[in-house]
């Protein structure tokens, strides 16, 4: 699954790496599909049909174009905590230094790169247990780092600081 309609996706560079695999897009972009019948696109979900369409999936594709501002976190930390393994494009703009780690918890790869994202989609999806186990380590890091409790915890330090 991929997710997000910002203009710094880059569906084109995911349409030539996915092949003939499954892949749901959730978009409100244009995209030129010229009749390939293993790709589904819809446009807008409510946050709970998000959710099972994320737990649903093998795992979670955010391609993007290489901006120095960043993208993407919203989609991929809720794929992430419902244990979808996620294929992050590492751009300029890359904000999961501190705590996404390639190959452990997500696996990385460079803008623009159809080869570089083929070979992440295939080897996530020819090796269920590998994708499963970097879903689990993914959605274990959102709960220690990006859960509710932690982040208002890191806001009230924020705050306190500039009083």
């Amino acid at each position: 699954v991929s997710v997000g309609s910002d203009p710094r996706r880059d569906y084109q560079t995911l349409l030539a790496a996915v092949g003939d695999l499954p892949l749901h897009i959730v978009t409100t972009m244009a995209l030129p599909l010229d009749g390939r019948a293993n790709v589904t696109v819809t446009t807008t979900h409510p946050s709970t049909e998000l959710r099972d369409i994320y737990s649903g999936s093998r795992f979670l594709v955010i391609p993007l174009h290489d901006r120095s501002q960043p993208s993407g976190q919203s989609t991929a930390l809720q794929a992430m905590a419902c244990g979808a393994a996620a294929v992050l494009t590492r751009t300029r703009g890359w904000w999961g230094e501190t705590h996404l780690r390639d190959g452990e918890n997500c696996v990385l790869v460079p803008p623009g790169r159809v080869d570089a994202l083929r070979d992440a989609i295939r080897g996530l999806w020819d090796d269920p247990r590998r994708c499963a186990a970097i879903g689990a380590r993914a959605r274990q890091t959102v709960v220690e780092h990006f859960g509710e409790r932690r982040m208002a915890g890191v806001l009230d330090g924020m705050v306190a600081g500039h009083l």
